[in-house]
């Protein structure tokens, strides 16, 4: 029940429009790989949503981003070939997403041979931060950070 609320609709058209384009761009760079990022969504994006409890996922994995400056959680998605989807989060989430200006909700996509890799970049420097101070281990809100958004996509 924590990912209940969508928060973004995840446009597979307009996503492999922009990789064809990257690609057109970098036609001589064979170690290119694509990447779209997308960091403001629209206000019809949000909402309670059904589809956030009935569809299916793939977590493929979490941690946090190696910027020694401003340290990142991130979550890794996979969806399949051709499949409609949605990111889901939290009802806190959801209120931090609305919330805080500096901070916004990505998410980064990037094609894969299978579908596609949605990455999830929750700022939250801060948790790990006070993680480190109070038990010494940086990663005690993991657990927690990953259970704030899911990508679903319909089955």
């Amino acid at each position: 029940m924590a990912d209940i609320i969508k928060a973004r609709i995840i446009d597979n058209n307009k996503l492999v429009k922009a990789f064809e384009a990257q690609r057109e761009q970098e036609l001589y760079n064979p170690n290119f790989v694509p990447k779209v990022v997308i960091q403001r969504g629209y206000e019809y994006e949000k909402g309670f949503d059904w589809k956030c409890l009935t569809w299916s996922t793939n977590k493929v994995l979490s941690g946090w981003t190696r910027d020694k400056r401003d340290s990142d959680f991130f979550i890794d998605y996979y969806v399949p070939p051709n499949k409609d989807a949605i990111i889901c989060v939290s009802p806190a989430l959801a209120a931090v997403i609305t919330a805080a200006k500096g901070k916004p909700f990505i998410y980064e996509a990037y094609p894969t041979e299978y579908g596609l890799r949605i990455r999830i970049i929750i700022g939250a420097s801060e948790a790990r931060e006070m993680c480190q101070r109070l038990t010494g281990d940086a990663n005690c809100a993991n657990f927690f950070l990953s259970q704030e958004a899911t990508v679903r996509y319909e089955p």
